[in-house]
């Protein structure tokens, strides 16, 4: 299997799905959906969440950031959003993607210490 996994992203860009399910195929108890957010719930969740306020916007558990970038779109700064992504390869592809935005990798269980740290 991780042959297979080695192969095929070499042969691909390593996108969001990419990874994605990559992690699901090496490490399922990681990660918490069969499939990523739509871009439609993503977007629905972030309009419930006021973008000029003040305080941080936390999300658990990332993904491939669907989520995060529908709050960016809708206009919460990038300084206001902080992620914690147990998977270590899902917070490596979201720093990437969200250079500015503030990823925690580890577990949501142990958020206080994740966040004092």
């Amino acid at each position: 299997m991780k042959n297979l996994i080695r192969i095929f992203n070499e042969k691909h860009a390593l996108t969001g799905l990419n990874v994605f399910f990559r992690e699901i195929f090496t490490n399922p108890s990681s990660v918490g959906a069969v499939l990523p957010s739509s871009k439609s719930l993503a977007n629905h969740i972030a309009s419930q969440v006021p973008n000029h306020s003040d305080g941080i916007v936390l999300e658990l558990g990332a993904g491939t950031g669907v989520v995060t970038q529908a709050l960016l779109d809708q206009g919460v700064p990038e300084e206001r959003i902080v992620v914690v992504e147990i998977s270590n390869s899902l917070a490596k592809f979201l720093r990437r993607r969200f250079p500015k935005v503030n990823i925690v990798q580890g577990d949501a269980s142990n958020l206080i210490q994740l966040l004092s740290d």
